[in-house]
């Protein structure tokens, strides 16, 4: 196969057609991803009342605005945290021996690529080895710029803004601080950032696993 004809795009056709295996109802649906970002704009659709009241006079549509960023942040992200709870508990029943078997099946199913990446040239993949690692350090890079290493803070930041927001909906006039105003509508975006940004390394990462493989399997100065 020619180097020219190769693209990550393809490699994650190939991938995303493997079959999941016994544990594939644990990976996070394509609709999970859409609610998380529709929560997050009503963590901020709730705030921003309480921003504007800071230069403008208190109106009754300020509150609705707040109770409507309210329920779309619940609605949004209630199906989520069930499914999530769903999950821990099916992991804790199933226990250790069903996670070797996605190990198995992960196994063959990554092997079953090597054959069509054994056609790239050794250069080619080093190439797109060094690139793809890169790109990952590039991602670390600018989230450190933005929050510090968001994937450490999990969902503290989700928590942190749907506090705030209650606040906001309860207090009178919804009179709240800047200071508070400010740090929620950040966790909130903070939140959907990283979560996606978590996944897009998880992915990179994986594209790394598997070119390094077939990296490893071809004879030297092949």
């Amino acid at each position: 196969m020619d180097a020219r004809q190769f693209s990550f795009a393809d490699l994650e056709k190939r991938i995303a057609a493997l079959p999941d295996g016994p544990m594939g109802a644990l990976n996070r649906p394509r609709w999970q991803y859409g609610l998380d970002l529709l929560g997050g704009v009503g963590v901020i659709l709730g705030l921003l009342p309480s921003a504007l009241i800071q230069f403008m006079a208190p109106a009754l549509w300020m509150v609705t605005m707040a109770w409507m960023g309210f329920w779309v942040m619940v609605l949004a992200f209630v199906p989520g945290v069930s499914r999530e709870t769903w999950v821990m508990v099916r992991m804790w029943r199933r226990g250790k021996a069903q996670d070797a078997e996605q190990l198995d099946h992960d196994f063959d199913q990554l092997d079953g690529l090597q054959p069509w990446l054994s056609k790239l040239p050794r250069s080619a993949l080093e190439r797109r080895l060094r690139f793809i690692q890169m790109a990952q350090a590039r991602v670390a890079a600018k989230l450190s710029l933005m929050g510090g290493g968001l994937e450490r803070f999990g969902v503290l930041p989700l928590i942190l803004a749907v506090v705030v927001q209650i606040k906001a909906i309860t207090a009178e006039s919804l009179a709240l601080p800047l200071w508070q105003i400010v740090p929620g509508m950040f966790f909130a975006i903070v939140y959907v950032v990283g979560l996606n940004a978590a996944f897009y390394r998880v992915r990179m990462h994986l594209y790394e696993v598997t070119l390094a493989e077939a990296l490893a399997r071809r004879e030297p100065g092949k």
